[in-house]
């Protein structure tokens, strides 16, 4: 049937809506019966103005998905609805991470947290067991991102064979098999986060009695880079993970610059968010620290930030102070006068404009919700109009460590500015090479041989 001069139908809409950044009009037209005049007029109308195919941007998706990003992660990042790209995902057997979050709901929605934690020897599953130790040995000392982890975990055992399976009747064999199962679509660090939570649960297990031996114990790991080819291996370590020396610099001066000039205007722009990302960048702090921090916690006379708490936006509307992620992270962290001055000039703009914040807070605007998916666009958009390779906020904080490391600043200092409680996760996490401290060496390699 020719539906062309006919009143367009819901589902046609709903259609055109879903596959107009998915495949090109002409097959729309095609599926539609309709004139591709008539699909360009209807978007047109319902302001779908992106032309963006998913094939252009296959490769990036592949590899996005390899560094576990969601779809609604990728889809922000590329401009596509999130049921679109995990549709492409499907049919083209792109393998995506399910989010931690909708895991998390499943295991409160049934019962986690909010049962009382009881085990029952004789009739208890292993997920009965988790449930048991998560609520008994863990949730009063943990932060609510964390206990997300555990949520998590528990619905996965709840969704698998392992987990209705009797605590005193697993064996390692169970565990291999999970494993095996688990590391097929996630990293190496997320599978060692992983069998850390199953031992240290089967741990307090025996320790408690509850069995014999830990069937968790000397378990082989498996990951997904395992068994990638040789180009996607490649393409995974060149994805961007930092700033570089020369581009830091770049950004640095670009936002004094443009700064200096925004906080004389009487108006609402990008103030608070290019101020947030400066003192990111200069600090290397956490954003719920960042966003924690309030007047009081600038000592301008004695060019130091403190640190002693964090701003959890995900909470509700409105959001709430927390505890930093351990001791380690209540800090002083020294400041330039470079960075004095932004501030400086951002409070006094603040007064300017008569813009009033939450709680005494410098980056969080009352009757305004933050979010995070708006820091990371508009930091996107400020590195690709420099010219610079765009990363995500958090990657601001590895840039920090690296350009420190780079200096040959002591590993103990670095650790303790970033608010870690030793040096390994900086050794591990951190310890790799800006491009020009990677080039020196190799050049001094080649001048001693």
């Amino acid at each position: 049937m020719d539906r062309r001069g006919t009143k367009w139908l819901n589902s046609e809409i709903d259609f055109l809506k879903e596959n107009y950044g998915l495949m090109p009009i002409s097959e729309i037209a095609l599926k539609l019966e309709r004139g591709e005049e008539a699909v360009r007029s209807r978007a047109g109308v319902m302001k779908l103005v992106k032309r963006k195919y998913f094939k252009d941007y296959h490769d990036d998706i592949k590899q996005m998905a390899l560094a576990e990003m969601s779809a609604s992660e990728i889809a922000g990042e590329l401009g596509f609805t999130p049921s679109s790209v995990y549709k492409y995902c499907e049919e083209n057997e792109i393998a995506l991470v399910k989010s931690a979050i909708p895991l998390a709901k499943q295991a409160l929605d049934s019962g986690l947290e909010r049962d009382k934690a009881v085990y029952d020897e004789k009739h208890n599953t292993f997920a009965d067991w988790f449930k048991y130790w998560y609520m008994s040995y863990r949730f009063e000392n943990i932060r609510n991102v964390t206990r997300n982890k555990y949520r998590a975990t528990y619905a996965h055992f709840l969704n698998t064979k392992i987990g209705k399976k009797k605590l005193t009747e697993l064996t390692r064999v169970d565990m291999q098999s999970y494993i095996n199962w688990y590391g097929r679509n996630h990293s190496k660090v997320t599978v060692i986060n992983q069998i850390q939570q199953i031992r240290s649960s089967l741990n307090d297990a025996l320790i408690d009695g509850k069995i014999k031996t830990n069937p968790a114990s000397n378990i082989k790991m498996v990951w997904k880079e395992q068994n990638l080819s040789l180009e996607e291996q490649k393409k995974l370590r060149e994805t961007k993970k930092w700033l570089e020396a020369d581009e830091y610099m770049k950004l640095k001066y670009y936002l004094i610059f443009k700064l200096k000039e925004d906080y004389k205007l009487q108006e609402l722009g990008n103030q608070m968010l290019d101020t947030l990302i400066f003192v990111a960048l200069k600090t290397g702090a956490r954003l719920g620290e960042i966003l924690g921090l309030t007047h009081k916690d600038i000592f301008f006379n004695e060019s130091y930030i403190n640190i002693d708490k964090t701003y959890d936006y995900k909470q509700d509307e409105t959001g709430t102070f927390k505890n930093t992620k351990n001791t380690a992270s209540v800090r002083i962290v020294p400041v330039d006068k470079e960075t004095l001055d932004i501030l400086k000039g951002y409070m006094d703009w603040c007064k300017l404009v008569k813009l009033e914040t939450v709680d005494g807070t410098l980056f969080i605007e009352k009757e305004r919700r933050f979010y995070n998916s708006t820091l990371n666009n508009h930091l996107k958009k400020l590195l690709s109009s420099l010219g610079i390779q765009p990363i995500s906020y958090h990657k601001l904080r590895h840039t920090q460590a690296s350009l420190l490391i780079s200096k040959n600043v002591p590993l103990q200092v670095i650790a303790k500015r970033l608010g870690h409680t030793d040096t390994n996760m900086i050794q591990r996490v951190y310890g790799h090479l800006l491009k020009t401290t990677e080039d020196r060496g190799n050049q001094l390699v080649l001048e001693s041989i």
